[in-house]
């Protein structure tokens, strides 16, 4: 069990046929929620959604993952 709060990194693959999904530049949560209903929208469309995966780290329930860590590992993510 956690004892305190920790950063997570979450990272979304998509594989979409079609190339019209156009996604804003990422500086906000509003920008993410924005490209995650336009993704929703657009992969209804003819079945278009290939495949999706989710990944997120840390990846293990009593792994605690502190900011400087998060800088450390991953240099140009962004924060939202």
């Amino acid at each position: 069990m956690i004892s305190g709060a920790t950063a997570a990194v979450i990272t979304l693959l998509i594989a979409i046929d079609g190339d019209s999904t156009i996604l804003p530049g990422i500086s906000s949560i509003s920008d993410v929620e924005q490209s995650l209903t336009r993704i929703a929208s657009d992969v209804k469309l003819d079945s278009s959604l290939r495949s999706a995966e989710i990944l997120w780290a840390p990846d293990q329930e009593q792994d605690v993952m502190s900011r400087d860590d998060v800088f450390i590992d991953y240099p140009k993510l962004r924060n939202v």
